[in-house]
């Protein structure tokens, strides 16, 4: 738990996503700061985030969340996909600030049981679904408007697990802190086996000298060279580029 003014830590939110030109209402930083502390609660009793600093979770979960908002903005309407949300960020956040209709997804079934019985509390338009992305593929193809990733796997495994479940023109949108040039030269030979395109790279700082951010946007533009999903897990043991 948090021991700080709620009101102190909305403040920095707001202040910190202004620079990051994203802008955040007086109440929806309340509903993002209620979703930090709960996260805080949590964490005491089941791993969800490494973060326990207040100011830090403001700028670390919801601030480089918000960042990409305006790669967000460009997708089509739709909902979103979550790929590998662990304790709920970014699609939380992103939920909250947009109102899409959002998807959690992640494997570890206890995480995923806490997370949908804060967002039944909080009313949240999103659902936390336990299952590995290649599983939700076969039954969810072409599902979603945006795919957003945040330190879940390389690029080249990304492309491929998030192919199959955007729509055409959909967009996959990841965070990265400060990628090697080799990690996107091979995204872009991945995307193109997989009838995605590399669309926008565009790297921050965050607030407060939080570290670097790059967030790197694909879309998909065809059905690819392979057939998608793969089995589960080649995609991290084995990258197509």
């Amino acid at each position: 738990m948090f021991h700080v003014k709620h009101t102190d830590m909305q403040n920095l939110l707001i202040t910190q996503a202004e620079l990051m030109g994203v802008g955040v209402s007086r109440s929806e930083a309340e509903k993002q700061i209620q979703f930090l502390c709960w996260l805080a609660s949590r964490n005491e009793s089941i791993s969800l985030t490494a973060i326990s600093e207040p100011g830090q979770a403001v700028t670390l979960h919801t601030v480089d969340a918000l960042s990409a908002v305006p790669e967000l903005e460009a997708v089509a309407p739709g909902a979103i996909l979550d790929l590998g949300t662990g304790g709920g960020v970014p699609g939380i956040p992103l939920a909250i600030h947009t109102s899409r209709s959002t998807v959690l997804l992640d494997s570890i079934k206890k995480k995923v049981g806490v997370l949908n019985n804060y967002l039944d509390e909080a009313r949240i338009s999103a659902v936390a679904i336990a299952e590995r992305a290649e599983d939700h593929a076969a039954t969810h193809r072409a599902n979603y408007a945006a795919v957003v990733a945040r330190a879940v796997a390389g690029l080249p495994s990304l492309v491929e697990l998030a192919a199959p479940l955007l729509r055409p023109s959909g967009h996959l949108i990841c965070y990265k802190g400060d990628p090697l040039d080799a990690e996107i030269v091979a995204g872009r030979r991945a995307a193109e086996m997989c009838g995605m395109q590399e669309v926008s790279i565009r790297k921050l700082e965050l607030p407060d000298s939080a570290g670097r951010r790059s967030v790197i946007t694909y879309s998909r533009i065809g059905e690819g060279h392979i057939k998608l999903p793969r089995a589960v897990g080649k995609a991290q043991k084995r990258p197509l580029a």
